[in-house]
């Protein structure tokens, strides 16, 4: 296994020409798609053009969620190949963070580390001022 010195860094990838970039990011699964826009969404912000968070989506996706089950009327397969029609990376992105649901389905009941939640913070903007 390679040491963590080296490891590339992450923002060799935001490095990339945009084409490059928006193809490397349609091969990830939608899975691997949100851990990564949840580790990098102050970097995928800017590149993506993704919307600030509002304050209700940063808590929803911070918070831990009661033992209840997600009400989310589709199987998981099918919400695949629905979000498999959505082209663009920020649009998964968007829709997935907006429905707790269909994030959770993904996520599980994973709890984010505090570096995670730092970055999600610094694009949350306070009520009144809009946001995802």
């Amino acid at each position: 296994m390679a040491t963590p010195a080296a490891l590339p860094k992450l923002s060799v990838l935001f490095c990339l020409p945009p084409e490059l970039f928006l193809l490397i990011l349609s091969y990830l699964r939608t899975g691997d798609l949100l851990k990564f826009a949840l580790t990098a969404y102050p970097r995928l912000r800017e590149r993506l053009n993704l919307p600030y968070l509002s304050n209700h989506t940063f808590h929803r996706l911070v918070l831990r969620p009661p033992n209840t089950v997600p009400n989310w009327p589709l199987p998981m397969e099918l919400t695949d190949q629905i979000l498999g029609y959505l082209h663009d990376p920020s649009d998964v992105i968007t829709f997935c963070f907006t429905h707790r649901a269909v994030y959770l389905q993904y996520m599980g009941n994973d709890i984010l580390d505090p570096g995670t939640v730092t970055g999600l913070w610094s694009v949350t903007r306070r009520p009144g001022h809009g946001g995802l």
